[in-house]
């Protein structure tokens, strides 16, 4: 089983100078850059996030277009609803009906959705590559930033990929 490690930034940290360290000192290609806006949701009384999960509304930065629902548990993402809407759900009703979307309910009942927090990320994606141009390890940065001016940690993720694992190292 691969391992992903991950590490949090101490401190206010540039996305600027990360990137560029990250690319020059680990020989990294930037693969993408995404800006979103990311709404924390779960019951009133925590839920979700007492289960290991975040519920969270993610679209892009701008407010143009739709958004997706996510929800993560334990640092992997378990389910991706496109939502039709501008609005932020207050059920779960109607995120479908799979297996990951019953877990979900089964976590957070019939209770309504409140809006915990609203985050503004920097989402980086970075690649290193072999010879043969194969990735060997996916880097991801997330640069983000509380709304209502709080602190929050930005967080580099390193996943090797499978049969890599010693190259990533």
């Amino acid at each position: 089983m691969t391992e992903i490690r991950r590490f949090d930034l101490a401190g206010e940290q540039d996305p600027s100078t990360v990137v560029d360290m990250l690319a020059d000192r680990f020989g990294l290609q930037l693969l993408g850059e995404e800006q979103v806006t990311r709404i924390v949701i779960d019951t009133a009384d925590n839920r979700i996030a007492a289960a290991g999960g975040v519920l969270e509304v993610r679209r892009s930065a701008d407010g143009f277009g739709s958004g997706s629902l996510i929800w993560t548990c334990d640092g992997t993402q378990r389910l991706r609803v496109r939502l039709s809407g501008n609005e932020v759900p207050t059920t779960l009703s109607e995120i479908g009906d799979t297996h990951q979307a019953e877990e979900l309910i089964g976590i957070a009942g019939a209770r309504p959705l409140v809006a915990a927090s609203t985050i503004r990320s920097g989402l980086f994606s970075f690649g290193k590559l072999d010879d043969e141009d194969k990735t060997v390890v996916r880097v991801l940065l997330d640069c983000s930033s509380m709304l209502d001016g709080s602190s929050s940690t930005s967080t580099i993720e390193v996943q090797p990929r499978r049969g890599y694992e010693e190259e990533a190292r």
